[in-house]
């Protein structure tokens, strides 16, 4: 058995199951226990200057086991899942992760009794780094706790994205539930160049849709909206993208135009899809910029050129409306 003291110090148990750590400063310490054949322990002890140290006295247990499996959007077993598991705050480090076997399930031993987040990480072949959903989970002494994910679709989605009654296609789309923790069930989908695309959904109600021109670069927003998906096996949806457009100029102190400024839009009042929704535009050689598709809500906008102070403005946009004469005048740098 090995105990380490607030990364203070470290001993190793003797056969009689003894340990000894020296030269520890008086105060408050957290000693950590682990044992191969055991769950681990933790104890906090108070140090007092001058004051004889009392034996501690530590009981390791077999703690609880957690199990559970992890299904494909078809129900099918998913093999290979990445699940954490976290006690209190913060994030698992990578090498701690277990993974699904060939039937989807996982499992984890010697665990010590308490609370946890169980949290199934993304799925590297689905293309949505933000598919991560997490459930609770309480560890007891002697037991076996299951928590399955089962992310079998209730509801077959296709739909076509259109604005101003054409096709927008070649894009990636990505439906956000509007409610708490709606973020961590964002499903994501690649359109065709006919608009259309399909994907498995786990609910019904309010969705924030937020679509991306990833080959432009990435988080490049083309559009976004908001839908209502009825509670039904299977749902087809036409769905129209907002298109407000955002304009401007953008010139120097002396009203010359900054050729390679860059004018960037990043929603910022909790309208659809607003988790750092970002769309720009290059200002062409008469000083001009022309920011399409941004939906409702309100942006913050920023001019930005090598060599010049950045710029900064702030703008809403309702329905599809044009917003011209955001004008932008940078000072160099330095000065």
């Amino acid at each position: 058995m090995t105990g380490s003291i607030s990364s203070l110090g470290a001993a190793t148990t003797d056969a009689d199951g003894r340990f000894e750590v020296d030269g520890l400063e008086p105060g408050r310490l957290v000693l950590d226990v682990e044992h191969v054949d055991y769950a681990p322990a933790k104890l906090e002890a108070l140090l007092e200057e001058d004051a004889p140290t009392d034996e501690l006295t530590i009981r390791l247990g077999q703690g609880g086991t957690l199990r559970g499996t992890v299904r494909d959007d078809s129900g099918r077993p998913a093999e290979m899942r990445s699940v954490g598991v976290i006690e209190g705050g913060g994030f698992v480090p990578r090498d701690e992760l277990v993974r699904t076997d060939e039937a989807g399930e996982y499992r984890v031993e010697r665990m010590r009794p308490g609370s946890y987040r169980v949290v199934l990480y993304p799925d590297p072949s689905s293309g949505n780094a933000m598919e991560m959903r997490q459930k609770s989970a309480t560890i007891r002494e002697n037991e076996e706790t299951i928590v399955d994910f089962d992310n079998e679709a209730r509801i077959a989605f296709e739909g076509l994205l259109t604005r101003g009654g054409r096709p927008v296609g070649d894009v990636t789309v990505m439906l956000v539930p509007t409610d708490a923790g709606g973020l961590m069930r964002t499903r994501t989908a690649t359109v065709d160049l006919s608009g259309r695309f399909e994907v498995g959904l786990n609910r019904p109600g309010a969705y924030n849709v937020v679509v991306q021109d990833l080959a432009r670069g990435r988080g490049t927003l083309v559009g976004q909206t908001r839908i209502e998906v009825p509670d039904e096996p299977h749902v087809s949806q036409e769905i129209a993208l907002q298109s407000g457009t955002i304009a401007g100029t953008v010139f120097d102190a002396d009203g010359q135009p900054i050729t390679g400024a860059v004018v960037s839009a990043v929603l910022s009042d909790g309208g659809p899809g607003d988790f750092g929704s970002r769309t720009g535009a290059g200002v062409e050689a008469d000083g001009s910029f022309r920011i399409e598709g941004a939906g409702d809500g309100t942006y913050a906008l920023s001019a930005v050129a090598d060599g010049y102070q950045v710029a900064t403005r702030s703008v809403t946009i309702s329905g599809s409306s044009t917003v011209d004469g955001i004008d932008f005048r940078l000072e160099i740098a330095g000065v």
